[in-house]
């Protein structure tokens, strides 16, 4: 089975013993500071909230590593390839996970379902490829998933099919 986790870090800045998350091959060092760490088995977000972190990880060529250093605000995604760019994000979406909450503006729906998934001891499948493309917002309540699906098919043209343990989607 795939490691995966989401986990918020608040880290007083100590030079004598630095603070390190690693993700897959991605290293995150804090800098005196509050961030998300958030890892699916293959891909994976760090988001700064509070402070400074550097991200890196070994580059393809071995002895040199890409990294980049992020300010608040910012979100830098990776693969085991790859340290994207970092870009500016909503912070008051980023932790809404801690609360009990999905968040999520204009997304496809196979974004959201991947996530609700993470929560949901029983999977909810897409049927449609291109329903999964469309995208939607999201306001979840974590305890309430099926309240949220049930409202889905009363806003958007979906059909949600309730078969066993199994919930699936359809156009």
């Amino acid at each position: 089975r795939r490691a995966m986790g989401e986990a918020e870090f608040k880290v007083a800045h100590d030079p004598s013993r630095p603070f390190r998350v690693t993700a897959g091959s991605v290293t995150t060092e804090a800098l005196g500071t509050r961030f998300i760490v958030r890892y699916d088995g293959e891909t994976g977000a760090v988001t700064l909230q509070q402070g400074t972190v550097r991200t890196s990880r070994p580059s393809a060529r071995g002895a040199q590593t890409d990294s980049a250093v992020l300010q608040p605000g910012q979100q830098l995604a990776f693969d085991a390839e790859t340290l994207d760019a970092p870009r500016s994000v909503d912070l008051s979406n980023a932790d809404a996970w801690r609360r009990g909450r999905l968040l999520m503006n204009f997304v496809p729906l196979k974004q959201v379902v991947a996530e609700i998934n993470r929560y949901r001891r029983s999977q909810i499948r897409l049927l449609d490829p291109e329903l999964g493309e469309r995208e939607v917002n999201a306001a979840i309540d974590i305890q309430h998933i099926d309240a949220w699906l049930e409202a889905l098919q009363q806003t958007l043209p979906i059909q949600v099919i309730h078969a066993g343990p199994w919930v699936f989607l359809r156009s």
